[in-house]
């Protein structure tokens, strides 16, 4: 049986339909896959930066002026992006969204945020300003106009929860795809492993593959292939560190998610140690084209055509 999930936190849509590419295992599979993609929905609809009526956004409205409640989900994605945060220095900092709103503005005129409103926004940006309850879902914002964007870690985490229920009602085999993110339950049918494909980075055909990787139990998450920039949290500018993008494969989406983001921002040499030191594998496509693959994961790549990644089409 043959079934597709996906996710889309711009349009809110969640659809399950039958696709050929993904497969699904086992007893309570249509049980499974409704509850699958209510979760998803739910995590959406709490998590989406562009929905009026999210959690994230009723955050965002109340930075400045006191605690909000949310959702343990909410509440947990937040946490563990903080410890990122903390982790990298904040590389990796969820406050960079009142940037990335001038950035998302920009793109619709073709020109680059004015300097001043883009150094007014980087101000804002401080992941230290983000304030847990102790002892309650309560989220804190301390100045008025900071506001937090999950974008960079959500999906992740709703790819962890869709195989955490595929499991528990007994699936024995499935591969889901959120569309960038991707979890494995066991092996395929056969034993063999799920092949998951890599994406050229920037092209438009979603046809256009540079390579594979094979796993079993895994997730394999992919920053940098999408059309909406990445931006430096130092300097509010797209990021230019040497790489086009970071596919990560690790135990689990949220952080392969996270890693798969923060290696993009570090850089060819620092991203690929932060991932290793994490226990992870990953696959690095730089500005030029050339791929960086870490030795666990090298007898599981597959290199397809690296013509792929330098003609730009």
């Amino acid at each position: 049986m043959a079934f597709y999930i996906s996710w889309s936190s711009h349009t809110q849509v969640h659809t399950l339909k039958q696709a050929q590419a993904l497969r699904v295992e086992g007893d309570g599979t249509e049980a499974a896959l409704r509850e699958a993609a209510e979760r998803v929905r739910v995590i959406d609809a709490h998590m989406s930066f562009v929905n009026p009526d999210s959690e994230v956004s009723a955050v965002n409205r109340g930075a400045g002026h006191g605690d909000v409640s949310v959702s343990p989900d909410t509440f947990f994605v937040v946490k563990r992006a903080l410890q990122y945060a903390e982790q990298t220095s904040g590389c990796m900092d969820i406050t960079v969204a009142p940037v990335l709103r001038l950035w998302d503005e920009a793109a619709c005129t073709g020109a680059v945020p004015d300097n001043r409103a883009l150094g007014k926004a980087l101000r804002l940006v401080n992941y230290k300003d983000v304030l847990l309850g102790a002892s309650s879902f309560k989220i804190r914002l301390n100045y008025e106009g900071q506001a937090i964007d999950l974008g960079s870690i959500a999906k992740g985490y709703a790819a962890d929860e869709v195989r955490k229920i595929l499991r528990a009602h007994g699936v024995r085999s499935a591969l889901v795809d959120l569309g960038g993110s991707a979890v494995a339950v066991g092996a395929r049918p056969d034993g063999k492993p799920w092949e998951v494909r890599l994406h050229c980075p920037g092209s438009s055909r979603p046809d256009k593959m540079f390579g594979s990787v094979e796993i079993i139990d895994r997730s394999v998450v992919t920053a940098g292939a999408g059309s909406r920039p990445v931006i430096d949290t130092k300097t509010g500018y797209p990021v230019d560190s040497g790489l086009r993008s970071v596919t990560v494969i690790a135990e689990n989406a949220l952080d392969a998610d996270a890693l798969a983001f923060t290696a993009l921002l570090l850089g060819p040499e620092q991203g690929r140690r932060l991932v290793e030191d994490q226990g992870a594998e990953a696959v690095l496509v730089t500005t030029d084209g050339m791929i960086s693959v870490t030795d666990g994961l090298k007898p599981h790549f597959c290199l397809w055509d690296t013509r792929f990644l330098t003609d730009g089409r």
